[in-house]
Parts: structure tokens; sequence; C-alpha cells
């Protein structure tokens, strides 16, 4: 109604037919001409119920179900109606639409990118037309004058993602704020040591996911590749695993482990996701760490120790740009009401940050038992040589 109410004078629009408002403003608007505006909260399942001809989705990228509710938009598209959708910078779906793949099938780099004005980047990825905005393309925000002026009162991160569209920056809790960006990724690709064995780790559901990692000789965790499936059952996902397998890491032994649940029967054919793997494709996976508290310092230990020649326990590969995102922001603490707890939000990082919780419980388990019974040894030892 606002901008209804500021329209140039010179025209005729059309006429207020019906207006309904509600406490968070105007909810329906109809117009003389037969068009209508209506007010759709979030959610997935929202618009089900209408036959919309343009849809506007504000700030994409702070929703809780964006990959839900664009999946469900995707039939608007082909009856001939458009989307828009606008938002600052955040981890999440929106990030994946418009600077990744949602599917194997899609180019990895820009289709017809070009710029119009400086501050304004235009691309096709996705099926989708992406202008990026910058504050540059107003010719008055240039300055460093301007910029000092701006970033005044502002956080550090709170400006990279308003203003510098830095995909990285979240607005939400990190759950793992001791991930430094600069220290746990490498700087360049990792690749398998010959001789050492790689760790595998899964986590299941119509999402299942798959980490493939390895360790040094002074006990480096480095993350080598990441696999992500979306609505797919463990039959098909375990063929890509098993293709990134022998494509990548041909001759490699490994272990695997993965999400305790791996064990539980499906309704279909009463098959477990753990013998899916074994029956189908050789994989024996151990059940990993139950509960969420055990798996998150398991995290942490690795996010804050350092190998004995001084670098970090965890180690990235820069090509898992989810894993990343997650620990940027995208896997957050979930916000109830105002109040921030201490289990994370299941959302689409989930997945790849359970498989990373799984193997670093597994590893600081089965370290601390080594260690555990090394001490046991030696000090028995000491013991008996005192004794003498």
């Amino acid at each position: 109604m606002f901008l209804y109410e500021h329209l140039p004078k010179t025209h005729e629009w059309p006429a207020v037919e019906r207006k309904t408002r509600s406490k968070m403003g105007y909810d329906y608007i109809k117009f003389s001409n037969g068009v209508e505006l209506r007010a759709v909260a979030e959610g997935a399942d929202q618009l089900r119920q209408y036959t919309a001809s343009v849809v506007y989705c504000t700030e994409m990228a702070f929703w809780d179900f964006a990959q839900a509710t664009w999946n469900s938009l995707r039939p608007t598209i082909e009856g001939g109606g458009r989307i828009f959708i606008d938002s600052s910078a955040n981890p999440g779906f929106f990030c994946q639409l418009v600077t990744g793949q949602l599917n194997e099938d899609e180019p990895e780099e820009e289709q017809e990118a070009h710029d119009v004005i400086e501050g304004v980047h235009e691309y096709r990825r996705n099926g989708v037309y992406v202008a990026r905005i910058h504050y540059t393309a107003d010719p008055s925000k240039r300055s460093e004058e301007w910029k000092t002026n701006e970033k005044k009162g502002t956080t550090t991160e709170g400006w990279e993602r308003e203003y510098e569209i830095n995909w990285t920056v979240s607005a939400e809790p990190k759950y793992y704020p001791e991930f430094d960006y600069n220290r746990h990724v490498a700087l360049e690709e990792l690749h398998p040591i010959e001789g050492r064995p790689l760790l595998l780790s899964f986590d299941y559901g119509l999402t299942p996911a798959t980490i493939i990692a390895q360790t040094t000789a002074k006990g480096q965790l480095l993350i080598l590749s990441e696999l992500q499936s979306w609505d797919c059952g463990m039959l098909a996902h375990g063929r890509a695993v098993q293709a990134e397998l022998q494509t990548f890491y041909s001759g490699y032994e490994y272990t695997a482990v993965g999400d305790p649940a791996g064990n539980q029967r499906a309704q279909s054919d009463e098959k477990t996701a753990n013998e899916i793997l074994r029956d189908r494709y050789g994989i024996i996976v151990e059940p990993g760490e139950l509960t969420q508290t055990g798996r998150s310092e398991a995290v942490r230990y690795y996010l804050t120790t350092l190998t004995p020649d001084g670098k970090p326990l965890l180690q990235l590969d820069p090509r898992c740009q989810m894993l990343i995102e997650a620990f940027t922001g995208g896997y957050h603490r979930k916000v109830v009401a105002g109040r921030t707890l201490d289990e994370p939000e299941k959302n689409e990082y989930s997945h790849l940050m359970d498989c990373l919780a799984y193997l670093c419980a597994k590893l600081y388990r089965d370290n601390t038992s080594m260690s555990d019974k090394w001490k046991q040894m030696t000090r028995g030892r000491m013991h008996r040589a005192g004794c003498m």
C-alpha cells in the first residue's frame, strides 16, 4: 500500500477494491483490474493452495525451509509464472542457488556472465537469472570517505555480510565458533597420502551424506571430499560413493563409521542402511557416537588442538564448500523465542556436519583408548622397575 500510494499521479492506476489488514500489515489487496496481492508465510506448503502467476520471496537466505519452498515453487514456473527472489548474503540454500550447483547436471561456472555497470554483475546459474548488486552501483557510495563513515558502529561480520556480499558470514550464532577459515581450510587442494587408509563417515535418511578423510602420521585429520545427496535413498547414494572411491581413491583401504540409526530397518524391504552398504558395496560401517555432546566435543577438540609441529589438527580441502559454509554460520545454534539453545538447528548442513562429528568422535575415542592403555602399560613397567 505504501508503494501504491506513492505511485506517480501522472498515470491512471487501477483502484483498490478491497484490502485487509493484520498486525503485520496488509495481507490482501484486490485491484479493479482483477489483480490480487496476497501475503503468504514462508514454508514449503504455504503456496500449494494458490495458483500464483508471480511469486516474490524476500530475504530467502534467512528462511528455515528455503530449499523445500523452492522445490514446491518450481511448478509455478512450468505453468508460465515468474519467481522473484531478493536477499542479502547468508550461508544456506539461497547461497547454493546463486553461487553453486543444485545438481550434477548444472555447469560449475557462471553462464552468460556480464557487467552492465560498476557494482552490478549479472549471470545465469541453476536455471536462474541472477543480478548481484553491490553498494558501489551507486556512484555516491564509491568513495573511501563514504565507506569509512558507514562502517562506524557496525561489526566486521555485519559489514561483510550486508555490504560486501560475503556468503561465508552468517547472522546466526555459529555452532562451532572455534573454526578459523585461515587456519582450518587448506591453501590448496588436498591429496590422499599413499599407503595410509581412508576414513569414511555416513549419515542416512533421504538426504544421505558421506565424508572421505584421512589422518597423517602426526594425527592431523584431512577432510578430502564431501558427498551430499538429495531426495534419494542409501542405494543410490552408495553408488555415488562407490564411483567416487573408484575414480579418485582406487587402491586405498578404508574403514567406515556412521549414524547409529543405520541399524534401524526400513519398512519397505526390512534392510538397514548398514546392510545395504555391506551387501551391495562391501562397505562395513561401525555405529558412531550416540550423544550430541560427545560428537560436538570431539569436533571442538580437533578444532582447538595442534599437531606436534604446530599445525591445526583439522584441515579441510577448499573444495568442501558445504562444510566450509556450515562452519562459517550455516550450521548454527537453534534460536527459539529469542533464546539461543545449546543444540544445533537441523538444516541442509546438518548431514555433512553429523558425518564429521561421527568421524571426530571415533578418532577421539580410539586415540583416548590407546593413550589410556599405554599409560597403564607404562605405569606397570615403572612400578616393577621401582621394586627392583
